[in-house]
């Protein structure tokens, strides 16, 4: 059983503000104003079912990313890609979400969308592979329950969930520092973590922001074929820069978002801790995924109406490398392609299973593969590898162009 035998925060803040309400009374509930609406409301006052999540409560609670969080929100549930480091995350929202995943061949949208100051990055690779935001300099996290395509369009079926970041203040300047350090007694290796921040003010009204981050985790699983002790390693870094200038009756804030993840190793196995892969040579299980976020936003306060305009561009790169087990292709080798004396075949009695599920009976040791018919007896070609582990190069680019909205 893994269990973690140490971790370590440090946090520094320079200097230190308090967001909340300071009071002589310990029972005073802090006041949280949400966007959710496009619109500063109140959220007790808004009609909408939401969750708020704020800095002080991911601060209290430790959680680093929504892997640490979503437990806190009613409603929401979330499935991430082993080591937390591959951009493949499923969110579900009151039970709903799509029937499929990660199909390469055959994406389908997620039904949770996500967005990040603003910037849609619902991803069309299929709902495992959506974004998980950094909770560091972070203001709060909203989740939007029940369908909400009217305010934010596509793949709000279930609901959608808002990353919103702290912006560049020009009252004064602010840094922070914050480093992590966990080792599990299953790995070999220890993982870290170091995020950082600093505001800095230009003059009265212009400000720049920029925040930091780089985590590497420690692989756990020993892969037999080839021998690779903890190979399923990850890491992950970035940057977030934002200029801003607000003036008495309008402000403009542009921002850069970047992060870039990479992993090696796969996260299928046959026990606990060991994998027996089916490696192809020279093609090694790995990922690298790639967001960049370029955005402007243009407020402008008219007295009878207000201003809101976002415009922004998401480029995102994905190169994976999927790998597939020895049983897996083994039990695929049978029932694609036959096998030589298919009654001692590893994989005959587990087709024989799947059969009779389907009403098909003595598929075993009859059946003599779908895409060969020369007869019961002939020997496995293997071209089940070459299906179940791919290369898969995806790439897409999407200019997302919010349209301006005046609200009153």
């Amino acid at each position: 059983m893994k269990r973690i035998i140490a971790i370590t925060t440090f946090l520094l803040l320079i200097p230190f503000q308090s967001t909340a309400d300071e009071s002589d009374d310990g029972n005073v509930m802090e006041e949280i104003v949400v966007t959710s609406t496009y619109r500063d409301t109140k959220l007790m006052d808004t009609p909408v079912s939401i969750s708020a999540v704020t800095e002080e409560l991911m601060k209290n609670t430790g959680a680093q990313n929504m892997e640490g969080l979503f437990t806190m929100i009613p409603g929401l549930n979330m499935t991430g890609g082993g080591t937390g480091s591959k951009g493949q995350n499923r969110y579900t929202i009151r039970g709903i979400s799509s029937q499929s995943g990660d199909i390469g061949y055959a994406p389908v949208s997620g039904t949770v969308a996500v967005f990040i100051d603003g910037t849609p990055v619902t991803s069309q690779l299929g709902p495992d592979n959506q974004i998980s935001g950094t909770l560091f300099d972070i203001d709060r996290v909203e989740v939007l329950k029940g369908p909400q395509g009217t305010l934010f369009g596509d793949s709000s079926q279930g609901g959608t969930i808002r990353y919103i970041y702290k912006k560049p203040d020009a009252s004064g300047f602010d840094a922070a520092i914050n480093v992590g350090f966990a080792s599990m007694s299953e790995s070999d290796d220890d993982s870290t973590r170091v995020d950082a921040m600093i505001n800095i003010p230009i003059n009265d009204n212009l400000a720049f922001r920029l925040t930091a981050w780089d985590s590497e985790t420690a692989g756990f699983i020993d892969n037999l074929t080839p021998v690779e002790d903890d190979y399923n390693t990850g890491q992950s870094s970035g940057v977030r820069a934002a200029l801003r200038y607000e003036g008495e009756t309008w402000s403009v804030m542009g921002s850069w978002h970047h992060t870039e993840q990479e992993t090696e190793g796969g996260d299928a196995t046959f026990e606990a801790y060991t994998n027996l892969s089916n490696r192809l040579p020279g093609l090694p299980p790995q990922s690298v995924d790639e967001v960049d976020i370029y955005s402007l936003v243009i407020e402008k306060d008219f007295g009878w109406a207000t201003l809101h305009s976002l415009n922004s561009y998401l480029d995102r790169t994905v190169d994976r490398v999927s790998e597939g087990t020895a049983n897996g292709t083994s039990l695929l080798d049978f029932f694609y392609f036959g096998a030589t004396e298919a009654a001692d075949h590893e994989g005959c009695e587990a087709a024989a299973l799947v059969g009779l599920a389907f009403g098909i009976p003595g598929l075993c040791p009859n059946w003599p593969g779908i895409f060969n018919f020369s007869g019961p007896n002939f020997t496995p070609d293997g071209r089940n590898v070459l299906a179940i582990s791919g290369v898969n190069d995806f790439y897409t680019e999407l200019g997302a162009r919010v349209p301006s909205s005046v609200s009153c």
